[in-house]
């Protein structure tokens, strides 16, 4: 089981007890690291750049989160990037842990365990999205394969401040899309869809850039 701060747990404790429960009260969240008690993703950049979640992260997270709050995108992408570069993902090896899932192989797969980190590389159906991703947007780029799809902790390779950004959208479009097919194949009791997959990669690329980027020169949308 994992391990959690003990004056953490005290406070959250601490708390629970100081709540008066009310039968006839519509249940609400607070976000109490927030202004007026409202979530923002900023607050929670906040939170987690000063060490306050109850678990540590290295420095060369922190510096992945910084290079990602960079990138103009919806908010709960962004969210959703944050939770992927802290491990965060409901996998299914994660929710086996929990004994919420009865198995953990991989909905692609379906042969190894559903871990966030072969979910989203090593499988060979994630694999086949990245070598598509790479050949679309790789030609002259500074960056491997294997580089690329852990973009975030390799994107100062990429010089180009414009080219970075433009990579990092898509990079955020791909593991969104591959996420997305997860939740559909196991909620839906479908199977993978490679162009499917490629499609809405392109499409959310397309429209996120077009939208939150100033310009999009240098990206192709044809695959």
């Amino acid at each position: 089981m994992e391990e959690f701060d003990p004056n953490v747990l005290s406070e959250f404790v601490n708390m629970v007890e100081a709540e008066t429960l009310d039968k006839f009260s519509s249940d609400s969240y607070e976000w109490l690291k927030g202004n007026g008690c409202i979530f923002s993703v900023k607050s929670y950049y906040d939170v987690v750049n000063n060490g306050s979640v109850g678990f540590s992260i290295g420095g060369e997270i922190v510096k992945a989160i910084n290079h990602l709050r960079e990138v103009k995108v919806p908010s709960n992408i962004l969210f959703f990037g944050w939770r992927f570069l802290l491990n965060r993902i409901p996998t299914k090896d994660q929710l086996f842990k929990q004994g919420i899932l009865t198995n953990k192989n991989c909905a692609f797969c379906m042969v190894d365990d559903e871990s966030i980190s072969h979910l989203f590389g090593r499988c060979l159906y994630s694999d086949c999205i990245w070598i598509k991703v790479f050949n679309w947007i790789g030609s002259g780029m500074e960056l491997s394969l294997s580089k690329l799809v852990s973009f975030f902790l390799h994107c100062e390779k990429v010089k180009n401040k414009v080219r970075r950004l433009i990579t990092a959208v898509i990079w955020l479009a791909t593991v969104w899309s591959i996420w997305l097919m997860q939740n559909t194949i196991i909620l839906k009791n479908s199977i993978f869809n490679f162009y499917d997959c490629m499609t809405m990669i392109v499409l959310r690329s397309w429209t996120w850039l077009s939208a939150f980027c100033k310009t999009v020169d240098g990206c192709n949308f044809s695959v």
